[in-house]
């Protein structure tokens, strides 16, 4: 199963509906309905939780409408080293990967206000790389 459908959609719904409501919507339909994502029906239905017409769904999901900027979104992604889902990208310069604790977004808010920067560059986890569990450096 592909997502770039329901990427392009929310791209849509960024542009013309509440992207709220979308969201809502296509993660119900997979986690609580294990519904397709790449399924027209599973996103017309989806774009019309977010108030976006069934006509305008379709004729984006016939076209190349946003594909490009999708394509685009997801490879800047992957050049930073995002891998995981949910990411947090805070400042443009830190990530918080992965479902993760209050303590662990408390720690990495306090490294992009300085406080948790040893001044090398890296993030304060010990990790060359600038990754630990308190985040890292993008």
């Amino acid at each position: 199963m592909t997502t770039l459908p329901a990427h392009r959609l929310m791209a849509l719904a960024a542009r013309e509906g509440d992207t709220h409501a979308v969201g809502e919507a296509l993660f119900h339909a997979h986690f609580a309905e294990g519904r397709n994502l790449a399924d027209p029906d599973v996103l017309v239905a989806a774009g019309a939780a977010g108030g976006l017409p069934e006509a305008r769904v379709r004729a984006l999901l016939a076209g190349e409408e946003g594909l490009a900027e999708v394509r685009a979104a997801i490879a800047q992604a992957q050049a930073m080293g995002i891998r995981a889902v949910p990411t947090f990208v805070i400042d443009g310069r830190l990530a918080v990967q992965g479902a993760q604790s209050p303590e662990t977004f408390a720690a990495t808010l306090r490294q992009a206000l300085g406080a948790g920067d040893d001044g090398s560059g890296h993030a304060a986890t010990g990790d060359p790389a600038g990754c630990g569990p308190d985040g890292c450096r993008v």
